[in-house]
């Protein structure tokens, strides 16, 4: 059987508005059919699409983690794209970011220098020139 609920609404004198809602029951065997093709699509995914998924990332490693902005970003190693001074008119490319950066120690940095991270404050890098090969390696 087929039920049919019809609402009318009658706003200030623009317009009527009309909706109405078919409500009818599912024969059981369409119910058991979307049942049992959902289970197999889950199914097939889980046994061929997730192995090759689990292959690219396995070939792909496990990437830069970071701790955050503020904490995690200390320590890491960059690039100066173009003169860091004291003022906030130099960037530094970390982590495939371009970042505003200052100098820790006043001193300029040329671009294409190595630095380091040595503090954040909002989106402006503190840094210094990573000079000892150990830091570069």
């Amino acid at each position: 059987s087929v039920k049919t609920v019809v609402v009318v609404g009658v706003p200030p004198p623009v317009s009527v508005s009309c909706a109405v809602v078919i409500v009818a029951p599912a024969p059981a065997e369409i119910v058991a059919c979307t049942h049992g093709l959902s289970r197999f699509v889950g199914t097939a995914g889980v046994v061929f699409v997730r192995p090759q998924m689990s292959e690219a990332f396995a070939r792909r490693g496990p990437g830069t983690a970071i701790r955050g902005v503020h904490g995690g970003l200390i320590g890491s190693r960059g690039m100066t794209v173009d003169e860091v001074c004291l003022d906030a008119s130099g960037h530094v490319r970390l982590l495939g970011e371009t970042w505003l950066a200052v100098t820790a120690d006043g001193t300029s940095i040329p671009p294409s220098t190595a630095v380091i991270v040595t503090n954040v404050v909002g989106t402006t890098l503190t840094v210094r020139t990573a000079e000892e090969h150990w830091e570069l390696t």
